[in-house]
C-alpha cells in the first residue's frame, strides 16, 4: 500500500466487533507505465541502498517499500525461517523498561494498553473473533545505533536533542499487528508465533484497562506492518503499509463508503463481517 493507509474500525471496547473495508486506491506507476520490483531481489533481498527517491514518481517511494518489508520478512542466515524483524529491539527494551518472556523469537507485546490502543483515537482495534488486536514496534541497529550514541536512553539528554538533528539514512521503525487465533482456527495461511500477551479488563471507571496480573501465552498470526525509514532527502520518514490478504475486501469500484449494500456477500474476513453494509464499516460504535 501507498503512504494513503486504508481505513480501519477503531472500536471503543472489546465486546463490539465491527466490519472494516479497505478503500480504493489509484495506481501509481513511473513514466513508462510498470513499476517492477528489482530482478536481484531475489530470491534474497538485499536492504534497500536509500538513495534520493524521484520526486516525478511515487514508483521509487513504492520500491523502497516493498523492498524493505522484503528485507524485514526474510529471514537472517542461520535463524531457522523466522522474519529478520523479531530479532529488532523493541523501544521498552532499548530503554531497559521491559524483556520479552516469549520462547524462541522474540514478539514482545507491552505490558500496557500501548499493546492495544490505536494512535490518535486511543480506540481498540477488534476481530471477528472478539479479540483485540495486538501491536508492538521494532527498530533497526541503525536507528538504535543512533540512540544509544548519542545518549538519548537518557530521558534528560533526549529532552536536549538539538532541534534540527537527523536520524541517519537507513534507520528503520517497524510496527507490527497481530491477531490471536482462536482455538481450531485455521491460521495456515499466516505466519504464526506463540508470545505471552497482557489481558485486558474493565476498569473502576468503565473503561477497558490492562490487568497487572494476568497475562496469557497465545498463538499470534501477523496481519499488518508498518515500514517506516529514513532516505536520501526525506529527514521526516517515509512510510507504507501492508496487510494480510484477508483483513478485508477493498471497496468496489461501484459502492461509495456510505451506501447500505454489503462490500462482500460471500465471506467473512478477519476484520469484516460477511455481508455488512459499506456504510456500516469503519466506525467507532459506543458500546
Amino acid at each position: 500500500m501507498s503512504g494513503a493507509t486504508r481505513n480501519v474500525c477503531l472500536v471503543l471496547a472489546i465486546i463490539c466487533i465491527q466490519p472494516r473495508i479497505a478503500q480504493p486506491h489509484p495506481n501509481t506507476s513511473n513514466e513508462n507505465g510498470s513499476c517492477l520490483a528489482r530482478s536481484n531481489w531475489f530470491p534474497t533481498t538485499p536492504p534497500p541502498a536509500n538513495k534520493r527517491p524521484n520526486p516525478n514518481s511515487d514508483c521509487d517511494f513504492y520500491r523502497w517499500a516493498w523492498q524493505t518489508f522484503l528485507f524485514v520478512t526474510q529471514p537472517t542466515p542461520g535463524q531457522r525461517g523466522a522474519p529478520r524483524f523479531l530479532a529488532f529491539q523493541t523501544p521498552y527494551e532499548m530503554f531497559g523498561s521491559a524483556r520479552s518472556h516469549s520462547h524462541g523469537p522474540a514478539v514482545f507485546i507491552p505490558g500496557n494498553l500501548d499493546a492495544v490502543l490505536q494512535p490518535g483515537s486511543l480506540a481498540i482495534l477488534v476481530d471477528q473473533n472478539g479479540r483485540a488486536v495486538y501491536y508492538t514496534t521494532h527498530l533497526n541497529s541503525q536507528f538504535v545505533r543512533f540512540i544509544r550514541e548519542n545518549g538519548y536512553t537518557d530521558f534528560a539528554k533526549l529532552k536536549k536533542a538539538p532541534i534540527g538533528q537527523q536520524f541517519p539514512e537507513g534507520s528503520v521503525e517497524l510496527k507490527s499487528s497481530w491477531k490471536v487465533i482462536a482455538t481450531g482456527e485455521d491460521a495456515h495461511s499466516f505466519f504464526t508465533i506463540r508470545a505471552r500477551i497482557p489481558l485486558l479488563t474493565t476498569a473502576a471507571n468503565g473503561e477497558i484497562a490492562i490487568d497487572p496480573l494476568r497475562t496469557g501465552e497465545q498463538t499470534l498470526a501477523l496481519i499488518g506492518l508498518h515500514v517506516v525509514g529514513i532516505v536520501e532527502g526525506h529527514p521526516e520518514f517515509i512510510w507504507a503499509t501492508f496487510e494480510h490478504n484477508d483483513n478485508a475486501p477493498d471497496l468496489p469500484a461501484s459502492l461509495k463508503p456510505d451506501t447500505p449494500q454489503p462490500v462482500d456477500p460471500e465471506k467473512t474476513w478477519t476484520l469484516y463481517s460477511r455481508g455488512a453494509n459499506a456504510g456500516d464499516c469503519n466506525k467507532k460504535p459506543s458500546c
